[in-house]
């Protein structure tokens, strides 16, 4: 079930957050209930590309944020 980002979220994306004791970027997948770390990144755009495959491998829709953010990274590259 896809949910709204939370209004503290600063990473605009769900499942990556930033990890201010180690600097780096984390990123967690939620499934029926129970959190899943998946490790640090250095870079925001790791971690939101990571976040999509971790996605793909679980079989969520297509229609996630991250895949969302991803697009829009990708396409502020070109």
């Amino acid at each position: 079930m896809n949910r709204r980002r939370q209004r503290n979220n600063k990473t605009t994306c769900n499942g990556v957050s930033f990890h201010s004791t180690k600097g780096l970027f984390q990123v967690i997948i939620s499934i029926d209930g129970k959190n899943y770390h998946h490790g640090y990144f250095e870079t925001f755009d790791e971690a939101v590309r990571h976040r999509v495959k971790v996605e793909e491998q679980v079989g969520w829709p297509e229609d996630t944020q991250a895949r969302y953010r991803l697009k829009l990274m990708e396409q502020s590259y070109e």
